[in-house]
């Protein structure tokens, strides 16, 4: 009988039972097991990383994972036997190990061995120090000017792919980092600075070159530091950036409408539903969307305009393929793939064409009404199919023309076309009714039901 892959509760209890009795004590007790074993060795101590293995005291040796001591050494040698009795307990070890200890880089071959540290490792660091001398971080020659630029670049290299590493696994606001060099070279240092500010928030950082003053890399290293990324936006929970937004005022307190030449406004405001009693005239008299007044009371929302005053709010129209605007609708849809979370965006298209721009994006003569009926899907295809260049958009919802009996054909042929255009785009189940597409709509003269 061939073997089930469902496992019986049994066998999830006996698992659970063949758990490291270590693990199972407090966190306090077992990590005080990892100090008399000397896993974790005393604060005023530091453990170097080191490539290949080097024979100093608490030397830790990431490519052969062993300690080594001198001989005549009184302190006991570091027990490693922990890393290998299973995986569990290997990883709480390692976690153990590299984030109660600090870590200290002494050359440049040590940036191989951090370079190779597992994830968990890099996860679980929180002091890290790092002194390199650039004039000679392999061999021993004679520092001259032409060794040290060659041997900075070098470093460079090295310390670019340590950083990569780093910014891959290391956690916000947890590693305190100290980078030495004995450098004043301006390109070498620059050149360390912005790479170490591509890494997230740290604990604590701090630079120090060499012992001499350098006008040029002082404000540079306290720039650096300054302006490491901060924590970020995205990071926060949503409850949180909700709020955040809220005392804002980008998170408004209904649903909005665009109005020309006014912008977004609440649907309530747009519609005069408020809470101002009286005529219409006495209403439009009595909001601030139509004269300059504001009252302490006064509960309308208003668009945050001066948030957005460092960028323009781009509004295509008018486009038809063949004309010059294709330029410009190419480089709309590339600036949302750069810039937009396009997997939260619902893109609308209000798609209208008239005899004559039809002739003009086919190069034909449309002289009737039947002829621009044939010609007008065409057209509408070439201005869809660029939307191809988005990748993962929530959802997409095209609209063609007017809708009801003076459209330009029948409202079922309509919805048949514009499912077509919205599937060249979403796929060929994409199915933009079912996705809310009419009811999440805003109400728009060019598209009615």
């Amino acid at each position: 009988m061939a073997n089930s892959i469902f496992k019986h509760p049994s066998d999830m209890q006996n698992k659970s039972s063949t758990r490291p009795l270590l693990l199972k004590l407090p966190h306090a007790i077992h990590r005080q097991v990892y100090v008399l074993l000397g896993l974790i060795i005393p604060s005023t101590s530091q453990v170097t990383l080191s490539y290949p293995p080097e024979y100093f005291v608490f030397v830790w040796s990431a490519q052969s994972k062993t300690f080594r001591e001198i001989d005549d050494d009184p302190r006991p040698p570091v027990s490693n036997q922990l890393f290998y009795v299973s995986r569990e307990m290997a990883d709480d070890a390692l976690q153990a190990f590299y984030s109660e200890n600090k870590v200290v880089l002494h050359t440049f071959n040590a940036l191989f061995a951090l370079r190779n540290l597992s994830p968990l490792a890099l996860r679980s660091l929180t002091f890290l120090s790092i002194n390199i001398k650039i004039r000679k971080p392999i061999t021993e020659r004679f520092p001259t000017r032409s060794n040290e630029l060659a041997c900075g670049r070098q470093v460079v290299e090295e310390w670019k792919r340590c950083c990569d590493r780093l910014a891959a696994h290391i956690q916000p606001n947890v590693l305190e980092l100290k980078l030495n060099l004995d450098t004043a070279d301006t390109h070498i240092g620059s050149a360390m600075l912005r790479t170490l500010s591509a890494l997230p928030i740290l604990k604590e950082c701090s630079v120090a070159f060499e012992m001499t003053s350098s006008r040029e890399l002082q404000p540079l290293t306290e720039r650096t530091i300054v302006s490491c990324p901060p924590f970020r936006f995205e990071d926060l929970p949503i409850e949180l950036q909700l709020k955040i937004l809220e005392y804002a005022g980008l998170s408004a307190p209904g649903d909005l409408r665009w109005l020309k030449g006014i912008g977004y406004i609440l649907n309530t405001c747009a519609e005069m539903a408020c809470g101002i009693r009286g005529w219409p005239a006495i209403r439009y008299i009595g909001c601030h969307i139509f004269r300059a007044r504001y009252n302490s009371r006064d509960p309308c929302w208003t668009f945050p305009a001066s948030l957005f005053l460092f960028s323009y709010l781009i509004d295509l129209k008018d486009y038809a393929p063949g004309s010059s605007s294709i330029a410009l609708w190419i480089d709309r849809l590339d600036y949302i793939t750069r810039h937009l979370n396009v997997s939260n965006l619902v893109l609308s298209l209000y798609l209208e064409c008239t005899e004559r721009s039809c002739g003009q994006a086919l190069d034909v003569d449309v002289e009737n009404r039947l002829q621009h009926d044939v010609a007008m899907p065409e057209v509408y295809k070439r201005i869809v199919e660029p939307l191809t260049r988005i990748k993962g958009l929530k959802d997409l919802f095209v609209h063609m023309g007017r809708r009801g009996r003076q459209g330009n054909f029948l409202n079922s042929v309509r919805d048949k076309q514009e499912a077509e255009l919205e599937q060249v785009v979403m796929g060929p189940l994409y199915d933009a009714v079912a996705r809310g597409k009419y009811w999440s709509r805003p109400p728009s003269p060019i598209c009615r039901m």
